[in-house]
């Protein structure tokens, strides 16, 4: 019996701020692994640092994108 969850789409989102550069670093190293496995996902900068505009990143960046890829399961 296949699991429930096999047929929802995977979703790995990824997000830092101009001002976490070793973090921006760390993402280019998972972007290309990330690729090479062909696993997709999804990768933003946003001006400033890790808790800074927490409601605008959700609501227009993340949220839209997720919502366009469980959209696609139909």
């Amino acid at each position: 019996m296949a699991c429930a969850h096999a047929a929802r789409p995977r979703v790995i989102m990824i997000e830092a701020g101009t001002e976490e550069t070793e973090l921006r670093q760390g993402i280019g190293v998972l972007r290309a692994r990330l690729d090479s496995l062909g696993i997709r996902h999804a990768d933003t900068t946003f001006s400033g640092g890790h808790i800074d505009r927490v409601r605008e990143r959700f609501t227009e960046h993340m949220l839209p994108i997720i919502g366009k890829w469980f959209a696609q399961r139909h």
